[in-house]
């Protein structure tokens, strides 16, 4: 029996449950009802779109009112109840999946799929908001979590119609499951030293090549591999490709499985001779290393997203455990040591929040926000660990029981640091952009 045969026991909404397309419609009518229109999922690096003098781009904080109000309502009636018996680890797989039925049931399914599959059509904007909301709950894995949705990777952008039907629609229908497959042993932060390699002999492509640290690997029915096409020169870089493999094809071959610090598994995957048709190219022969960096700029935004939601979540634990918390005479709040830890964290989180938003707004417009990504994702995930931090010092010796949440996202914000481009990585990056975006002053 296949993956996906084996799974759709599984994986698949139970009968009697809302359909994906009366879902959807659910969740165009939270957000019509806001005045937040689903926007325009552009942000390829090239477009128009306006901003004021100031570089800030304009929009109305209001039109996310009813959305955020929906989603921390979901979070709190389906997922906070399950931290009482899960809060040291993720939930099981049982309850995630009754969670899935149930933000189906309430129009929360595929919100930032385009309105053709079934979705919702959110923009970048809109999705930040779903995510700072969702993950305040502490039983979601670290990472590839469907809540609220499963993941379809770069091809949600460039898929033909029969690649959307054949793959796309299956992985939205949760038939599928697919694992976007980048990072190499040598070559993690640093594509250029990319050794995977697809050659055209005139009918087929060849591919050969390492995979590792794949999240999904091993469940994923097809994997996006990103592959030299043309490798570069002393006066060219190298051209990427993304292809559509499927898992059982003759070479493909899941390795070794690692187990990161919060709990995730990522896997090895070896690619010995696949043989891949012309149709198994994602986007255009050439294009790949943009489609993988548009898909990056929405998982920066999503980890900036997410540590704004620990954030959030921690700081209100601390703000109450210091309103209540006796010491010396007084409500610790009222020490300026804790006081001034406080807010110090309400200041650099209402910060990264703007900064954050800003860059997703001009991602909508399909302005080129390569480097706000970077600052948004450097500045929300070290931000984050700040203030976690020191909710866990205000907290004291309770903020190490394991009663707390504060641990799990402890560790979780750290391997952010790390994922989807290190921050050492992204720093140079920025660094990069500066001479330009100075020079007239």
């Amino acid at each position: 029996m296949s993956r996906s045969a084996t799974r759709r026991r599984t994986a698949r909404v139970p009968a009697g449950h809302t359909s994906a397309d009366e879902a959807s419609a659910v969740a165009r009518n939270i957000v019509e009802s806001a005045g937040a229109r689903p926007e325009a999922v552009s942000h390829e690096g090239k477009g128009g779109g306006t901003v004021n003098s100031t570089g800030i781009t304009p929009y109305d904080p209001s039109d996310e009112a009813a959305l955020r109000q929906t989603i921390r309502d979901f979070v709190r009636r389906e997922l906070y109840p399950l931290e009482a018996t899960h809060l040291a680890g993720q939930a099981p797989p049982e309850a995630l999946m009754e969670a899935q039925a149930k933000a189906r049931k309430s129009g929360l399914w595929l919100l930032d799929a385009p309105e053709a599959y079934g979705g919702a059509g959110l923009g970048l904007r809109m999705m930040c908001v779903v995510w700072e909301e969702l993950y305040k709950a502490a039983v979601l894995p670290a990472r590839n979590t469907t809540v609220l949705g499963p993941s379809a990777g770069p091809m949600l952008y460039a898929g033909t119609p029969q690649q959307n039907e054949r793959y796309l629609v299956p992985v939205l229908e949760m038939e599928k499951t697919t694992a976007f497959a980048q990072t190499e042993p040598a070559a993690g932060s640093d594509p250029a030293a990319m050794k995977t390699r697809a050659v055209w002999d005139g009918a087929l492509w060849l591919l050969n090549g390492e995979k590792h640290f794949i999240t999904g690997a091993k469940e994923a029915d097809f994997l996006q591999v990103v592959a030299v096409t043309e490798p570069g020169t002393s006066t060219s870089r190298p051209q990427f490709t993304v292809f559509l493999v499927d898992a059982d094809v003759a070479g493909v071959e899941i390795g070794r499985c690692d187990e990161t610090l919060d709990g995730e598994q990522t896997w090895e995957v070896h690619l010995r001779n696949v043989r891949l048709g012309p149709e198994q190219v994602l986007g255009e022969v050439g294009a790949g290393f943009r489609l993988a960096q548009k898909w990056l700029i929405k998982g920066r935004l999503n980890q900036a997203a997410k540590a704004i939601a620990y954030g959030e979540r921690a700081l209100a634990m601390a703000v109450r455990h210091a309103q209540e918390r006796q010491a010396f005479g007084r409500r610790i709040i009222d020490h300026e040591a804790i006081g001034f830890m406080l807010a110090d964290s309400h200041m650099e989180l209402e910060a990264v929040k703007l900064l954050t938003h800003d860059c997703a707004a001009k991602a909508d417009l399909g302005m080129d926000v390569r480097y706000e990504a970077a600052t948004a994702k450097v500045m929300g995930v070290e931000t984050g660990c700040r203030i976690v931090d020191r909710a866990v010092q205000v907290h004291g010796g309770m903020g190490l029981m394991k009663d707390l949440p504060l641990g799990k996202w402890y560790w979780d914000l750290r391997s952010l640091k790390i994922t989807e481009g290190t921050s050492e990585v992204m720093r140079n990056f920025i660094v990069r952009s500066l001479p330009a975006r100075y020079a007239d002053l």
